[in-house]
């Protein structure tokens, strides 16, 4: 079982990690983080290279459910809590695991246990947490806004361009380039991971390194060697945009929802 740690307090990490090794021998932790950047950089990176994560609410550059909105954590989660927590009846009702400081061999083993029930438990059960989670999100966060227009250049002027006239955006000799659903080029400012902070997620995907697509401007999905996906977008792009074997479920998944 592989587990990533996500904590700013040195003697809870380390707490955590002891008592990891004696409830849970066969675990393994890859990573650890105190900051909220640091550890959506590092889902958005390798949304898959983990089992489970332990997250500390209270990070020292803000609440780690900022990192559900920075990046896909598609692993399960169990929440790390002080006593005077505000949302402890929400973790309850939404039956997602949580440990109250400081953490104790039997709250970790009853964490661990939960997750072994839920993987076993096949899909329907991990729908069900997805749906958990996305409950508990709604409850204590504030509705995102998301940008509903971009100032863009295009030749020797600036246009705004409302956002879901956009149909992709990609990378081209270190500029990010979007092409809006009419085939128009525009030149946009920042990289695609700040840009991508300001889209909403039901709406606009990251596919690669190089690519954000609108879900309305996918056409097809077509198989492509070893796993991979190719994607057909209307305007066309230019280059083929290939999905990787990784992240190929995701995004379908993502499109069924």
């Amino acid at each position: 079982m592989i587990i990533v740690l996500i904590e700013d307090e040195a003697p809870t990490l380390r707490l955590l990690q002891s008592t990891l090794k004696r409830v849970a021998p066969e675990v393994v932790v890859v990573q650890s983080f105190d900051e909220v950047e640091a550890a959506a950089n590092w889902f958005k990176d390798h949304p898959y290279a983990c089992d489970l994560a332990f997250m500390d609410i209270r990070l020292s550059d803000g609440l780690s459910l900022e990192i559900f909105s920075r990046a896909r954590v598609e692993v399960p989660v169990v929440f790390v809590t002080a006593y005077d927590e505000y949302a402890l009846e929400a973790f309850n009702t939404n039956g997602i695991a949580y440990l109250l400081k400081p953490v104790d061999d039997e709250q970790v083993a009853m964490a661990i246990s939960k997750f072994k029930r839920l993987t076993a438990g096949g899909t329907e059960m991990m729908l069900g947490y997805r749906r958990q989670m996305e409950s508990l999100l709604q409850q204590l966060q504030p509705e995102r806004q998301y940008r509903q227009s971009f100032l863009l250049y295009h030749r020797d002027k600036m246009v705004p361009v409302k956002t879901a006239q956009l149909a992709w955006i990609h990378t081209e000799n270190e500029l990010c380039k979007a092409r809006s659903r009419d085939g128009h080029t525009y030149v946009m400012e920042g990289s695609l991971e700040k840009i991508m902070e300001q889209l909403n997620p039901d709406d606009f995907y990251r596919v690669n390194r190089q690519y954000i697509v609108n879900r309305n401007a996918i056409e097809e999905l077509q198989f492509y060697f070893n796993g991979r996906l190719s994607l057909v977008l209307s305007p066309p792009a230019v280059e083929r945009v290939l999905v990787s074997k990784a992240r190929a479920s995701d995004l379908k998944h993502w499109l069924n929802h």
